[in-house]
């Protein structure tokens, strides 16, 4: 199979539309009414789901993501370091910014529905 064909053992190949790419094509208008509506549950989910990355506390902390990357190996790998002093403090303090913005969203949800 090719993408968008389907080839049939001793037959000409067809061209496959499957309802979802016929919908896609044809209910684009559709689709651009919502834009403005999807908005801000996209915002408000990004808010949400958004996380914190290994270079987020490398940066409070001030060394190389790298570094922090072999920390989290196991001791026995060839290629581990120990984690980086104050790591504990700085993982609260991002924990606690992070736990401030996820309950500032809840408010601004409850407040809104």
């Amino acid at each position: 199979m090719e993408a968008g064909r389907v080839f049939l053992a001793e037959e000409a190949a067809s061209l496959c539309l499957c309802p979802a790419v016929y919908s896609m094509v044809n209910g684009v208008a559709s689709v651009n009414r919502c834009v403005n509506v999807s908005e801000p549950f996209k915002r408000a989910t990004d808010r949400l789901i958004g996380t914190l990355s290994l270079a987020d506390l490398a940066a409070e902390l001030g060394v190389s993501h790298g570094l922090l990357r072999q920390a989290r190996l196991s001791t026995s790998a060839s290629s581990y370091r120990s984690p980086p002093p104050g790591w504990e403090r700085a993982v609260a303090k991002l924990a606690r910014e992070r736990g401030g913005a996820l309950i500032e969203l809840a408010d601004e949800m409850e407040a809104n529905a």
